[in-house]
């Protein structure tokens, strides 16, 4: 975005690969198209199976916020919350007093259902989960800590029992430490044995739990991810490194229990989904499923950039294995891995995002298929953009704190300032038209003051250099909000 002097041009763009630096500077897109956008398609209605990633063998358990809810009237209580999968594994409360809340507008514009830390839980008794024992299983699970403190965010296990709370359970527990998985082959012996993988991880924002093991595994075989990073092993804690022998006859979401029954562990939380399978993925079907959730809540797959593990995941891919934005495989793409965000239709996953922007800190950069920048996803009144259309960006993670002065080198117009950070998107399809909306007082970055005009600009001609495009005004909202429509 530029701005007049004295005031400074944010590079915001689209650049055919790059989105701006705050003179929002955009380069083209990676069809080499020059910017010029379609009208938005209407809203299409999915009439085809769906499951998460469009992997549906083994699918279990699929609870979302964005359906089966017994309600969707923000703020009142949810007494039933149904699976989405063919088992038909409901959850239930019917206390009224230990009911979570319904948030219509929470996880990137989504739904969630509000967990208070207190009495709030879902159960249900006797779950078809497939064959449960000792056989593979994979797990992801979406949702934010309200409250830093630690707590089961879901449990699978015996009711009551001797080491119910030990041994025989499948369970995350949250907070400083994770722990995804205790059980053992027999009932007997050091209670402690369990296993567990510590990670510095921001609770407070939206985090895809991955959770697989394979059949007969001993605790060095699990795998916990965060965010699709490949995860690692678990550390066996104390004990011997058995096996798990899960005893199930209940499934409770937000809370877990004790040997001897007791309820334990209730965790504040806003929680988006939980997918269960019944058998281990593949690499590719686990790529699928955590783009499906990171462009949906907005989360960056795998941030770290300079790791070189085999299975890191930010080459992000759709239902049909189309890569909508290629963090891993494109050099050019994991320059920009940085507060990834996007919008997109995938009718094998259900998924329609409309309105988005990244839910880590610095996510500045909102855009959206109308120009509502505040109502729900899901709301009635905006547009959708047709199956298989998407559009994903990042930021190259350089200073958004100084202004580049106007010099040959910085690449923008003569007379204006931009920031050194850059965006780059990716287009797949024909998205049509978009509005984007920047926020300059975001309190995770030191943004330098605008005392003018902000404007955008788009590198349209991939050249890679701003300084020949023409400058497009955005309109200042109020709030350290700029906004332009009909990008």
């Amino acid at each position: 975005m530029l701005r007049t002097q004295p005031t400074k041009l944010i590079r915001m763009g689209f650049t055919a690969l790059l989105l701006a630096a705050l003179l929002l500077g955009l380069t083209p897109w990676p069809q080499q198209s020059r910017l010029a956008w379609l009208l938005p398609q209407a809203p299409t209605a999915f009439a085809q199976a769906t499951s998460p990633g469009g992997v549906d063998a083994n699918l279990n358990f699929w609870l979302k916020a964005d359906a089966g809810t017994s309600t969707t009237t923000d703020g009142a209580s949810v007494a039933q919350w149904d699976d989405q999968s063919s088992n038909a594994n409901h959850v239930t409360q019917g206390t009224a007093g230990s009911r979570p809340l319904y948030r219509s507008n929470s996880l990137n514009f989504n739904p969630a259902l509000d967990f208070d830390g207190g009495n709030d839980y879902l159960r249900r008794a006797a779950p078809n989960f497939g064959t449960i024992g000792n056989t593979q299983k994979e797990f992801f699970l979406i949702y934010r800590h309200t409250d830093p403190s630690w707590g089961y965010g879901f449990w699978m296990g015996p009711t009551t029992g001797s080491n119910t709370h030990d041994r025989k359970n499948n369970r995350v527990q949250s907070g400083p430490t994770f722990y995804a998985m205790q059980g053992s082959a027999t009932a007997s012996g050091n209670k402690s044995t369990r296993g567990r993988r510590e990670i510095d991880l921001d609770l407070q924002m939206p985090t895809i739990i991955g959770f697989h093991h394979g059949d007969s595994a001993t605790l060095d075989q699990y795998v916990l991810e965060f965010n699709g990073d490949g995860g690692g092993p678990f550390d066996t804690v104390s004990g011997n490194n058995y096996a798990p022998n899960i005893v199930l006859s209940e499934v409770i979401v937000g809370a877990g229990r004790l040997d001897n029954g007791s309820l334990t562990g209730q965790v504040a939380l806003d929680y988006g989904e939980i997918i269960l399978y019944d058998r281990e993925l593949s690499q590719a079907e686990r790529d699928a499923v955590n783009t499906y959730l990171a462009i949906k809540y907005g989360i960056t797959l795998d941030a770290d950039t300079s790791s070189t593990a085999t299975v890191d995941n930010f080459d992000y891919v759709d239902s049909q294995g189309t890569v909508i934005w290629a963090g891993r495989s494109n050099p050019t793409y994991a320059t920009y891995h940085n507060n990834v965000a996007g919008l997109g239709q995938d009718d094998g996953s259900a998924l329609d995002q409309r309105i988005s922007r990244s839910s880590a800190p610095g996510g500045i950069v909102t855009m959206a298929l109308d120009n509502d920048f505040a109502s729900p996803n899901s709301d009635s009144s905006r547009t959708s953009m047709g199956d298989g259309n998407f559009l994903v960006w990042g930021h190259n993670g350089l200073d958004a704190t100084t202004w580049i002065s106007t010099t040959a080198a910085s690449g923008v117009p003569a007379g204006k300032d931009r920031l050194a950070r850059e965006w780059l998107v990716q287009e797949t399809g024909a998205v049509g038209a978009v509005n984007l909306q920047v926020n300059v007082d975001d309190l995770d970055l030191d943004l330098p003051a605008v005392m003018g005009v902000l404007y955008l600009l788009v590198d349209s001609d991939l050249d890679g250099d701003f300084g020949d495009e023409t400058v497009q005004k955005m309109t200042a909202q109020g709030g350290g909000l700029y906004t332009i429509s009909g990008v």
